[in-house]
């Protein structure tokens, strides 16, 4: 890369003009292969008997290939606009990206867990699949159906009410052995979003 705001073609220009005029020696031949695919991309040929460290030393020192300008980190933080120094300001994007992630994966937690409840309670529905069905269908509501279902099986009122939101011939061809790994992925999937919420470590 070449510095923030320095022109390319400028650039090569210039060290092309400092070559011609002799203020740089050992340069042979200066090259642009840059495309959108590779990105910048300057080649600068050094002579067989020029010392290439030297060289360099005379373009960072003669041409833009290294410059200096100021900035204001001016940023709003908590609310209140203030100007950080460069410490300051990656620690707070670091925090505020750390918050980001924890966030993200607490949303994720709550939804793989519910599902991991769900398939736990699912998995105690198969071991009688025609008493579960023969419990919905004679029951006289959906609040009646729920209690008989957390009675007969255990269950809680969240995979009570899960059950009960699903067709019953879809409940009817439920897979016992895919439950299974279903539970083992999502119990895994749990553990690895506790581990992003709770450690810190975890979200750089």
């Amino acid at each position: 890369e070449i510095p923030y705001m320095v022109n390319k073609a400028r650039l090569i220009e210039s060290i092309a003009d400092l070559v011609k005029d002799k203020r740089i020696e050992g340069i042979s031949d200066i090259n642009d292969y840059s495309s959108d695919k590779t990105g910048m991309h300057i080649e600068i040929d050094i002579k067989r008997d020029a010392n290439a460290q030297v060289v360099l030393n005379k373009l960072f020192t003669y041409t833009q290939l290294q410059s200096t300008f100021g900035v204001i980190l001016l940023a709003i933080v908590n609310g209140e606009p203030k100007i950080l120094n460069l410490k300051q300001l990656i620690q707070h994007y670091v925090d505020y990206r750390s918050g980001i992630i924890q966030r993200i994966a607490q949303t994720d937690y709550e939804k793989t867990n519910h599902k991991l409840t769900v398939t736990i309670g699912l998995q105690k529905c198969m071991s009688d699949i025609d008493l579960l069905i023969d419990l919905i269908r004679n029951s006289d509501s959906r609040a009646d159906a729920k209690i008989k279902l957390i009675q007969a099986f255990e269950l809680n009122e969240e995979q009570a009410d899960a059950v009960l939101d699903m067709k019953l011939s879809r409940l009817s061809k439920l897979d016992l052995s895919e439950l299974s790994d279903d539970e083992i992925n999502y119990r895994n999937q749990v553990a690895a979003l506790h581990a992003i919420m709770t450690d810190e470590s975890q979200r750089y």
